[in-house]
């Protein structure tokens, strides 16, 4: 048991923390706290608390606190550096020219809300999200590709 505390836009989780608020609700104002009873799937009820904010709230205060997409992209830039400096050094199988070309902030940027928009309405069943693997078997450029197989440049920001 114990208590969970997540991120959720559309129907998916994206972050979420056990037993720990950290900065997660830094982004919310206390009016936005919804209070509901429900039930788990076995019928078990149990009061849920939650905040619903919108995006532009949301963005507003990221700003603030120094989220920004300016800060995005210099992180960007200093973790593919890195990840360049690494990737020359291993055996992994990946073309590093075409890596260092076609591998930019502009284009993770249009991925990453690319999969945000697929995931804001997308379906769990059976361990999975349907429309977000639909979207994996397709062929996709090289930018694109590089996140769903590797383990580049991992964070997100919005605009």
């Amino acid at each position: 048991m114990g208590e969970y505390v997540s991120i959720t836009i559309g129907n998916y989780d994206f972050l979420q923390r056990k037993n720990t608020f950290g900065d997660l609700l830094s982004i919310f104002d206390k009016k936005e706290l919804i209070i509901k009873e429900t039930q788990d799937e076995e019928g078990k009820k149990y009061i849920q608390r939650y905040f619903c904010t919108s995006i532009k709230n949301a963005k507003m205060c990221l700003d603030v606190m120094g989220h920004t997409i300016s800060q995005a992209k210099v992180l960007f830039d200093n973790l593919k550096e890195a990840e360049i400096d690494y990737l020359e050094d291993s055996t992994e199988n990946i073309d590093l020219e075409q890596y260092k070309k076609e591998f930019d902030f502009d284009s993770w940027r249009n991925a990453v809300l690319k999969y945000a928009k697929i995931l804001e309405n997308d379906i769990y069943k059976e361990f999975k999200y349907l429309n977000l693997e639909k979207e994996r078997q397709k062929k996709v450029p090289f930018s694109e590709g590089i996140q769903k197989s590797h383990r580049h440049i991992a964070f997100m920001s919005s605009k």
